[in-house]
């Protein structure tokens, strides 16, 4: 709600609850978070009753702005949330905007739930966020947001590997249409449509599009931003325009590693492998077992000529994500390019395997430099909509094959030549 007021710049809630239930002194967190105001408070329940409090507290010397405590039922838990807003953007002498739409509140954690679930990128967690949108659906038919988690959800199975991006799409592109059939305006559900544009149809004015509808939001979500920058800017190789996306979606949400994570991959994509390096080690530090960052900063590594480091970056990258099989394939270059053969092929034999993300395998045929292996691992790459293809102007790896026709046919198919 307060995110909505003109001028009010307030955190993404993965980062600011980021700090939830830790004893941190306030103007730590005020620095982390780059901010001068902190809201701060408690729920608790018994049986249908609630206790809410809530303070805001100026950061700079922890003086209190405004407290206040709440007992009601749990049938008005939206009324007192909006009733906490409109106090909150009284204290800040500003007009909170008016609730557009009441949901239920069984329904609301569950969507709540499956947002957590997903945001954290496994096929262990993406299926929990998948039962928590569908039992908020069960609960609410008609709430908009949790068909557009579950759009979200199938679209995260592709783009990471986990299921073909054929065989999800159209489920992702249901889902989405029916959160838009609800609410028009719905933002995730438009960045699904245009994700889905590029990915298996490839179609760059649609795609365009729909992302432009979905930043049309305000204020606009941080992830939007960055699937705008990955989806649609980098495969068009317009990187600064990316890495500018990438700044704003951390001025609200600055300790999202997904986040971060589009910008390395925006940093990387333009070549500045030492920058790349430096920032994935800084991302880092917020989360230290974040695969995507590990395998950029493989990339970077092995493209800089630190193999070794590279080594032990993409091993992390597929230890924390073993069906990962970009990461894999990558690894495999990795002790290729270290001279190391006889573990390269045995990595090699574990792409080969799995037809999830064949474009590790185009990877690994590229080093080798088998060049009619790797175009046959381009092919099913297309055919089974890696997403990753998208950003194959960019990847190093296939710079010494870039006037073979082949190649050149494979850019025509996807609209990029």
């Amino acid at each position: 709600l307060l995110a909505k007021i003109p001028g009010l710049k307030v955190i993404a809630r993965t980062s600011s609850f980021a700090f939830r239930g830790k004893e941190q002194d306030i103007t730590k967190i005020a620095e982390a978070l780059r901010v001068r105001t902190i809201l701060e408070g408690s729920v608790r329940r018994a049986g249908n009753r609630l206790r809410l409090t809530a303070q805001l507290i100026n950061a700079a010397d922890g003086t209190h702005l405004w407290s206040e405590r709440y007992d009601r039922d749990m049938a008005d838990v939206f009324a007192v949330q909006d009733e906490i807003g409109q106090a909150i953007s009284e204290a800040l002498k500003v007009r909170l905007a008016p609730r557009t739409q009441t949901v239920n509140i069984e329904a609301y954690q569950n969507y709540l739930k499956g947002q957590h679930y997903r945001m954290r990128f496994t096929p262990e967690s993406l299926e929990k966020a998948k039962k928590c949108f569908e039992q908020a659906l069960a609960i609410d038919p008609n709430y908009g947001s949790a068909y557009s988690g579950l759009a979200g959800y199938y679209y995260a199975l592709a783009v990471f590997g986990i299921k073909p991006t054929v065989d999800v799409a159209p489920l992702a592109k249901s889902a989405a249409e029916k959160a838009l059939a609800i609410d028009p305006a719905n933002s995730e559900a438009h960045s699904v449509l245009g994700t889905i544009a590029a990915i298996r149809d490839y179609d760059w004015k649609a795609t365009e599009a729909h992302f432009r509808q979905a930043m049309a939001a305000e204020p606009v979500p941080p992830r939007v931003r960055v699937q705008y920058a990955i989806y649609y800017l980098l495969p068009l190789r317009r990187f600064t325009e990316a890495m500018g996306q990438s700044r704003l979606a951390l001025e609200i949400d600055p300790l999202s590693t997904l986040d971060h994570f589009g910008m390395a991959w925006s940093i990387f994509s333009a070549r500045q492998y030492r920058e790349t390096i430096e920032y994935a080690r800084r991302a880092l530090e917020i989360d230290v077992n974040q695969h995507l960052i590990w395998l950029v900063m493989g990339f970077a590594q092995l493209r800089a000529g630190s193999i070794q480091e590279a080594i032990t970056s993409l091993k992390r990258a597929v230890e924390l994500a073993p069906w990962y099989n970009l990461a894999v394939g990558s690894l495999a270059a990795a002790y290729y390019e270290a001279g190391d053969h006889e573990r390269s092929r045995e990595w090699a034999r574990k792409v080969a395997d799995s037809h999830r993300h064949t474009l590790g395998a185009a990877i690994y045929y590229a080093t080798t430099g088998e060049m009619d292996a790797m175009f046959e691992a381009l092919d099913l790459a297309y055919r089974h909509r890696d997403k990753v293809l998208l950003d194959i102007q960019s990847l190093p790896f296939f710079d010494p094959y870039r006037t073979a026709p082949r190649y050149q046919r494979l850019l025509q198919r996807m609209n990029l030549a």
